[in-house]
């Protein structure tokens, strides 16, 4: 059974879920989500901002901030900026 993972929500709250990312990317497949780091699932319409570095930070509208794996920033760059 895969170890228990918690969801932050965009209104503060949290969940505990007991998917995997991969079953969340799967189900998120031509939504628009993406995955920016191993332990990062994101909505790209909350994102308002990304800022260069050696993978990136990722800002979001209520001002929290998130970085971006090295692994994943040209995908991600492609589709945010792209």
């Amino acid at each position: 059974m895969p170890a228990s993972k918690t969801t932050a929500c965009k209104d503060g709250s949290e969940l505990l879920s007991s998917k995997t990312f991969k079953e969340y990317e799967r189900m998120l497949e031509g939504a628009n989500f993406r995955r920016i780091h191993q332990s990062y699932l994101i909505n790209l319409s909350c994102v308002t901002a990304y800022q260069r570095g050696e993978g990136g930070v990722v800002r979001f509208m209520n001002g929290a901030h998130l970085d971006v794996s090295r692994r994943r920033k040209s995908a991600f760059v492609a589709i945010f900026l792209g």
